[in-house]
This record gives C-alpha cells, sequence and structure tokens, in this order.
C-alpha cells in the first residue's frame, strides 16, 4: 500500500507540469473560472445577467532563466461558456512572445501579443451591444547600447493594430485602426541606480473605413520630444517618470491641435510584505469612430498588494483606475453639435491562495462604471465576481 507522504513524494510536480527537450521546456497551463456578470452588454436599463464558465488551456515555450536572458513564447485558448445565453459562447486565441537578451553592451527587450476573438465591447464602443471580431496586434521592441559605464544610446519601435469584423458590426461602423511609432534616447547614469534620458518619437496612425459608405480617414503623423527618469529614486521607491510634447497633423492638411504627454509609474515597497504602485497616464488617440477626431485621455491608477503569514501563501490585491477624455472638436449627432465628455472608472478587489507553487485560487470582485453625455452611449455600471484556479508554471 502507497502512504500519503509516499504518494505525495512520488508527485513531482514539475516532472508532470514541465517537459524538457534540451535546453527548452515546455509548460502546459490550465485556468478555469466560474463569474457572474450583472450587466453583459453594459446597458444602462435592461440589463442582462449571466454566469460564464471560462476555461483557457495553453502551453509556455521556455528557453533561459526569468532573472537573466530568456525567450518566452505562449499560446493560450479562450473559451467562454454562458449559462443562459449560450448564443454569446466564444472561442478566442491568443499568442504572447516576450524576450530579455544581453550580449556584451548591447540589451534587447521584445513583447509581441497576437489575439484572435469575439469581444462584446465597453468602454465607448457599448452601444453595440454584441459580440465583435476582432484581431489585434500590439508590439513593443527595444534596443539599448552601452556607450560607457554612465551613457546608454537605446531605440525603440511600437506598433499596436485592431482590425474589426465588417459584418458583425453592421449596421454600426468602426474604424479599424494601425498605429505605430519608433525613436531614440540617450540616458546618462548620475548613479549606478538612476537613469535620466531625453526621448524623441515618430509615428503614424492610420484608420482603414470597414464600409465604403463611410468617409476615408487621413493619416495623422505624431512627432514627440520627451524628458524622463527611471530607476531606483529611494531604497523603497522605484519606477519611471516622463513628460513632453508631441505635435500632431492630417496628411489633409486639415487642422489638429498639439498637445502634451506624460507617464508615470511608482512602486513603493512600504513594507516587506506591502506594496503600492502608483500610475498616470496622458496620451492622445484618434477616434475610431468619428472621422477627424482626436481626443487627450488622463488616466490615474492605483494598485496595492499585501501579502500575509510567514510563507507569503496568501495575498490580497487592490487595483484602480480613472479615465476621463477631452475632445478637441465637437460631435454631431442628430444634426446637433456637441461638445463630447466621458468618463470611465474601474475598481478590482483579488483574494488569492497559493496552495501549490503551481496552483492559484483567488477570488475578485470587479467595478466598471462609464458615464458620457451623448444620448447614443449608454452609461452603465457593470459588477463581476469570479472564482478562479489557475495550474502550471
Amino acid at each position: 500500500m502507497v502512504t500519503g507522504s509516499e504518494a505525495r513524494g512520488e508527485w513531482d510536480s514539475e516532472k508532470y507540469l514541465s517537459f524538457a527537450l534540451g535546453p527548452v521546456s515546455l509548460r502546459p497551463q490550465l485556468e478555469v473560472a466560474e463569474v457572474y456578470d450583472s450587466n453583459l452588454f453594459y446597458s444602462e436599463t435592461d440589463q442582462v445577467e449571466d454566469f460564464v464558465t471560462v476555461v483557457r488551456p495553453g502551453m509556455v515555450l521556455f528557453l533561459g532563466n526569468r532573472d537573466e536572458d530568456f525567450v518566452s513564447l505562449r499560446y493560450t485558448l479562450d473559451a467562454s461558456y454562458y449559462s443562459e445565453r449560450d448564443d454569446l459562447n466564444n472561442l478566442g486565441h491568443s499568442i504572447t512572445h516576450s524576450t530579455r537578451y544581453r550580449l556584451a553592451r548591447t540589451t534587447l527587450q521584445a513583447e509581441d501579443r497576437l489575439t484572435l476573438t469575439r469581444m462584446l465591447l465597453g468602454g465607448t464602443f457599448s452601444y453595440i451591444q454584441r459580440r465583435i471580431g476582432q484581431v489585434s496586434l500590439s508590439d513593443n521592441w527595444r534596443v539599448d547600447y552601452d556607450i560607457s559605464p554612465r551613457t546608454v544610446v537605446g531605440v525603440r519601435a511600437t506598433l499596436d493594430y485592431t482590425d474589426y469584423d465588417e459584418k458583425d458590426l453592421d449596421p454600426f461602423h468602426l474604424y479599424d485602426n494601425l498605429s505605430y511609432s519608433g525613436g531614440m534616447r540617450v540616458g546618462y547614469r548620475p548613479s549606478d541606480k538612476i537613469m535620466l534620458f531625453p526621448e524623441v518619437m515618430a509615428g503614424q496612425s492610420l484608420l482603414e473605413r470597414n464600409r465604403a459608405a463611410v468617409p476615408e480617414a487621413p493619416n495623422l503623423n505624431q512627432y514627440s520630444f520627451s524628458i524622463g527618469a527611471e530607476g531606483e529614486f529611494t531604497p523603497k521607491i522605484s519606477g519611471q517618470v516622463s513628460g513632453g510634447y508631441e505635435i500632431r497633423n492630417y496628411e489633409d492638411e486639415r487642422e489638429v491641435p498639439d498637445g502634451w504627454i506624460a507617464g508615470l509609474q511608482l512602486r513603493w515597497q512600504a513594507r516587506a510584505k506591502t506594496r503600492v504602485t502608483l500610475g498616470y497616464r496622458h496620451w492622445i488617440q484618434v477616434s475610431r469612430e468619428n472621422l477627424g477626431l482626436v481626443y487627450n485621455a488622463h488616466r490615474p491608477t492605483v494598485s496595492v498588494l499585501q501579502q500575509f503569514g510567514s510563507q507569503g501563501r496568501w495575498s490580497a490585491n487592490l487595483d484602480g483606475y480613472y479615465q476621463f477624455h477631452a475632445y478637441d472638436g465637437l460631435v454631431v449627432v442628430g444634426g446637433r453639435s456637441i461638445e463630447r465628455d466621458e468618463t470611465l472608472a474601474g475598481l478590482a478587489l483579488r483574494a488569492s491562495y497559493r496552495w501549490q507553487p503551481w496552483l492559484l485560487l483567488s477570488a475578485q470582485y470587479d467595478f466598471f462604471t462609464y458615464e458620457g453625455n451623448l444620448p447614443t452611449v449608454p452609461n452603465y455600471d457593470v459588477h463581476r465576481f469570479t472564482l478562479r484556479m489557475a495550474a502550471g508554471y
């Protein structure tokens, strides 16, 4: 007979949850969640609620050491099954790539994410109360070269792409969006823990119509200059802060205001088991609904992580954001010109227990809200409760 202790000794989690192929490891993943959603369609009235079972199996191909050089490639199947509204059931796919590599004086960091799914759109698109097919791609690459122990020169390239399914949108319309940028920065280290830098970036935002009856959108050119600092500012505070100015112009010479941009991400290790992260981002976004319209977006965020117990198995997270948009032009609705005004906010509270190094259990509450002044876009509140199990390394 095999005793309980012998059974545990025979169960080698890494043997079954991580397979080595020479220097490469294959790591299966599985996430299962049960979700209660109070407002599936982000409606102001006649809200529809339901229970959703989410199953996300996946596989990670990993080479290297997470604390040093590595390459990671992850595939995830995202399956959602609704208790009442089975017409909303969905299978999505995502592929994520991450790399960090250092050779002599050169450091490469890269992140890419490709997603194919059908989504219920919230936010400013909540009036489209159905699943919309969507292909999205996000890339962020950065290469730094150490000229000397104090001086670094680097280049950065980003790309964001969203393609909506034209058939799913009808009779509504959204522009597909492609935004890309590239730039250079020079960093100076006044100490081993802090880097100061100026950065210049240039890019374009391109909108592609989904219906022939909709006007074509001109390309928007963007040029920015910013200065910033990153690193460990005190023994307990680290992160990055930057600010600058962006110049914009449409290729058809349509006027569009310039504006300032800013970003902040500070992590405060208040205590050994308490971490607070404060963030703020201000950026300029091209509207995907209205031709020739841009808005300034402001998004302050806060996150608190608290661990409990001597082994750190229990933890609690509190995350929140508030976002508001300032439009640079008027929106025509029903023959009237309106100065659009809108805010979004979210709050998440999560309690987690790491039962084993490879098994995490959690319970989470999310609240989302939107408020605007356009009669065609409903205001809404959404409450979600989630029980989740995630297995894998």
